[in-house]
C-alpha cells in the first residue's frame, strides 16, 4: 500500500473492511498483519481456518509474587504472575497475540485481574502500539486477559531473546477462600482461536507448559481455622 501510494507501485489487493484474516471481525491479529504488510513487506495473513502456524518459541511462568514458603497463595495481598518469553526460532518476532486466563476450579473469588507489559516489550522491543485486552474480568469463574503488539521501528523479539515480558496481577484474595485453588493457563485469543507469533518470514504458535495451580493459604492464621 505504501509502495502504491508513494512510489507508483502495484496496487494492493482489496480487503474486506475490518476483517483482514476472515476471522469474524477486526481483532489484534488483523492489526499485526496489516502493520507487517505496510512496514515490513510481508504477505497478508490467510484466512484463519486455512493457516497452520509453525511451532516455535515458548511462554512459561517465571515466578509468582505473593506465595508463602509452601508455594501457596497468601490472602489479603496482590498475587502477581511473571510470564517469560523465549525466542528460539532463528528469526525475529515482529508481532505477538497471546491470551491467558485465571480461574478457580473450586469457586474462589478475587479482585480484578490486570495484565501489564514489562520493559522489554514497552521500551526495548516493540513500539508503543501494543494492546492489552481484558475479556470478562470479574474476579470469579474465569478472567481472560490478552496481549497484542507489533513492530514499527524497534527491534522486535530477537533470536535467542529470553526475558519476562508481561505480568498478570490478581487479588487480594479474601481469607474465607482458604483451601481453595486458583490456576493460570493459556487461553484462546479473541477471535482467532489460537496464540500467534509473527516473524518476518512465518507465523508461529508458541508452546506453553501450564496450567499452573496454587492452593490458597491464609498464612497460618489460626484464628480463622474455625
Amino acid at each position: 500500500m505504501v509502495d502504491y501510494m508513494f512510489n507508483g507501485g502495484h496496487k494492493p489487493e482489496s480487503l474486506i473492511l475490518g476483517d483482514i484474516d476472515s476471522c469474524a471481525g477486526i481483532n489484534i491479529p488483523d492489526l499485526v498483519s496489516m502493520v507487517s504488510y505496510l512496514f515490513h513487506g510481508l504477505e497478508l495473513s490467510c484466512a484463519c481456518l486455512e493457516c497452520t502456524p509453525f511451532s516455535g518459541g515458548s511462554f512459561y511462568l517465571d515466578h509468582v509474587d505473593g506465595l508463602n514458603e509452601a508455594n501457596n497463595m497468601m490472602t489479603e495481598q496482590p498475587i502477581t504472575f511473571y510470564i517469560r518469553g523465549s525466542n528460539d526460532i532463528n528469526d525475529t518476532i515482529i508481532g505477538i497475540s497471546n491470551g491467558f486466563c485465571v480461574y478457580s476450579p473450586s469457586g474462589a473469588k478475587w479482585t480484578t485481574t490486570k495484565l501489564a507489559t514489562t520493559d522489554p516489550v514497552t521500551e526495548l522491543n516493540f513500539d508503543s502500539g501494543y494492546f492489552v485486552n481484558q475479556f470478562g474480568v470479574i474476579g470469579t469463574m474465569t478472567d481472560t486477559v490478552s496481549l497484542g503488539c507489533y513492530v514499527l521501528f524497534k527491534g522486535g523479539m530477537l533470536d535467542n531473546f529470553e526475558d519476562n515480558i508481561l505480568t498478570i496481577t490478581i487479588g487480594p484474595i479474601d481469607d474465607k477462600y482458604h483451601g481453595h485453588e486458583i490456576c493460570l493457563d493459556s487461553s484462546w485469543y479473541f477471535s482467532r482461536g489460537t496464540w500467534l507469533w509473527v516473524s518476518r518470514n512465518k507465523d508461529f504458535r508458541p508452546t506453553w507448559d501450564g496450567p499452573y495451580c496454587f492452593p490458597i493459604d491464609f498464612s497460618g492464621r489460626t484464628d480463622l481455622m474455625d
